[in-house]
């Protein structure tokens, strides 16, 4: 599993534009890493400005299912900011942190396996910058899949205050029940 770490990490590190570096497309790569070694997180990751998220989505028994806020430093690093979980506790295998999109202080997290309506339904949690008390990231949605084998939250995504969601167009039973829903 290390092996599996050290290429989370390298795809979640971030590409920064070296003000020496010749010629001017030369890129140094700078790694993020939780505080508790988790070491899927990376698995999915989204960025936006100097804030970077980075989803477990799978984990092994041992380990919960995360999603990893860090903000950039002035340094160039990364200073972990707080650690999502879906508060079910310990690892549920809902895929939680399995797909992010993060806009404006909204971070959206995919769960596509949840069973909470029906055997891997899934779900959709939304986080917002500020919720809950100033710097704090605190749930204000949960939005569930309607039915069995829907994968709802297999793909997220968040744009001008709006919030579409897929799931998977085709289901682990054979049958098409993608959906795709939208809202502001």
């Amino acid at each position: 599993m290390k092996t599996i770490f050290a290429l989370s990490l390298a795809l979640a590190g971030i590409l920064a534009r070296s003000a020496a570096a010749e010629p001017p497309l030369l890129f140094e790569q700078q790694a993020a890493a939780p505080a508790d070694g988790n070491p899927y997180a990376g698995a999915a990751l989204a960025l936006q400005g100097s804030l970077l998220a980075l989803g477990t989505g799978s984990s092994a028994d041992e380990e919960e299912e995360a999603v990893y806020l860090f903000e950039g430093d002035q340094a160039g690093g990364w200073l972990e900011v707080v650690r999502l979980a879906d508060g079910l506790g310990g690892n549920d295998g809902s895929g939680f942190g399995q797909t992010l999109a993060l806009e404006d202080g909204v971070l959206v997290v995919g769960a596509p396996r949840d069973e909470e309506v029906a055997y891997v339904a899934g779900a959709v949690h939304v986080f917002e910058r500020d919720a809950g008390g100033p710097g704090a990231w605190g749930r204000t949605a949960k939005l569930l899949g309607a039915e069995a084998f829907q994968h709802f939250g297999d793909r997220v995504a968040v744009a001008r205050g709006r919030l579409a969601v897929v799931s998977s167009p085709t289901s682990d039973d054979g049958q098409d029940r993608g959906a795709r829903r939208s809202r502001r």
